[in-house]
C-alpha cells in the first residue's frame, strides 16, 4: 500500500513554520497523525510507502529537508510550483511517482484527525473486493465531509454538506492508483458538480468511483481528534 499525504495547501506554511511541525501532545503534529494509524503500527506500511506533495516555497521545502527526510528517510517528495484546485489534485501528483498503478491499493491521508480504527482495511477491501474505502464516525457538524450508505455500501458522498450522520475521518482507500485516477476525471468532467468552493476534494471522488461501476465501503473510527484548527490545538 501507498500512502499520499497531501501537503501543499495554502494554509500548511504558519509564518516560519509549518502546520505539520507544530507540537503536538510532546511530538510533532504529522507525527502524531501518520503514527498513530493501525497500518503504521501493524507494520502494514514504512516511510518507504510514503509520499509526501508540498509546495516548491522556501519553508515548504526548508521542512522536507530537515523533517521529513529526518523522520521518512525513505519517503517520496513531491513538489509543486503553485496551488491546485484541491487535495484531490494535489494527490493525483502524489499518485504520479506510484510504479504499481494496478496492483497496490492507494490511501490517501489528509493527515488532520486522529483517529482508532479496529479493522484492518486491506483485509475489509479484499473480503469484500471494494474499490474504494473510506474511514467514518458519528457527526452532524457541516465543516466535514459525508457519505451516505444503505446495507454497509456507499451511495453517495458530498463535501461539507450534511447528508448523514457519517462524517469522514480524512483518509480514504481506494482499490489502486487506476481506479482513483478514473475517478478523478470523471469529476473533472461533472465540471462543477462534484466541487465545493471550486475545488476538487477527495471525498466527492467516491461519487464517480460508483459512476464508473465500482463499489465502495466504510469503517467506522473510534476516539476521534479533530486537529484541523490549529488554535485548538
Amino acid at each position: 500500500m501507498k500512502v499520499i499525504i497531501p501537503l501543499a495547501g495554502p494554509d500548511f506554511v504558519l509564518g516560519d513554520t509549518v502546520k505539520s511541525a507544530v507540537i503536538y501532545k510532546g511530538i510533532p503534529l504529522l507525527r502524531y497523525m501518520l503514527e498513530s494509524r493501525a497500518w503504521w503500527k501493524d507494520g502494514m506500511v514504512s516511510d518507504a510507502d510514503l509520499i509526501f506533495v508540498l509546495q516548491n516555497d522556501p519553508i515548504s521545502k526548508k521542512f522536507a529537508e530537515s523533517s521529513l527526510r529526518l523522520w521518512y528517510p525513505r519517503c517520496q517528495l513531491v513538489s509543486l510550483s503553485g496551488f491546485t484546485r484541491g487535495a484531490a489534485l494535489s494527490a493525483l501528483s502524489g499518485v504520479s511517482v506510484i510504479t504499481d498503478l494496478q496492483g497496490e491499493v492507494v490511501c490517501i491521508d489528509l493527515a488532520d484527525i486522529y483517529f482508532d480504527c479496529k479493522t484492518d482495511p486491506l483485509k475489509e477491501m479484499d473480503s469484500k473486493d471494494l474499490d474504494g474505502l473510506a474511514l467514518v464516525f458519528p457527526s452532524d457538524r457541516s465543516e466535514y465531509s459525508y457519505i451516505r450508505s444503505v446495507d454497509g455500501a456507499i451511495i453517495e458522498t458530498a463535501e461539507k454538506r450534511v447528508i448523514s450522520k457519517s462524517a469522514s475521518a480524512g483518509t480514504y482507500f481506494f482499490k489502486n492508483a487506476s481506479v482513483f485516477i478514473s475517478a478523478v476525471g470523471s469529476n473533472i468532467a461533472s465540471g462543477k458538480k462534484y466541487t465545493y468552493n471550486d475545488l476538487y476534494y477527495v471525498c466527492p471522488l467516491f461519487n464517480s468511483l460508483l459512476s464508473n461501476g465500482g463499489i465502495a465501503g466504510y469503517i467506522n473510527v473510534s476516539d476521534i481528534e479533530d486537529v484541523k484548527m490549529l488554535e485548538a490545538i
